[in-house]
């Protein structure tokens, strides 16, 4: 699935992807890009091994149909943003030697990605 969607990227907007190795870091990890649009988790996605996640909003996804089925997966995290636990359960997965995507547009989930 992952090489379909690189080819489709590839194709539709020159996408190419440098360093990979810097991703195969083992856990704990959290990456912290900033994005812009709904489209740039797919960019960052089709780079990382199965066992990185996402984190999402466990709050907005039910309300979306489309978002509901990108941000609630195996590939995600869902926490609720206005939880103060919500840090507490990414800490733990950390903990455990898990790798974190946390988009950093202010909000602690890819709603806008």
């Amino acid at each position: 699935m992952k090489a379909f969607f690189r080819f489709l990227l590839r194709v539709l907007f020159r996408f190419r992807a440098y360093d990979l190795d810097a991703l195969k870091t083992p856990g704990p990890v959290l990456l912290i890009p900033n994005h812009a649009s709904w489209i740039d988790w797919l960019f960052l996605w089709v780079c990382l091994d199965e066992d990185w996640k996402f984190v999402t909003s466990s709050i907005s996804a039910p309300d979306e149909l489309a978002a509901s089925e990108i941000m609630v997966n195996r590939y995600s995290l869902p926490v609720d943003p206005g939880s103060p636990y919500a840090v507490k359960r990414m800490a733990e997965f950390l903990k455990g030697g898990g790798r974190l995507v946390l988009f950093a547009e202010g909000r602690c989930h890819a709603r806008a990605s």
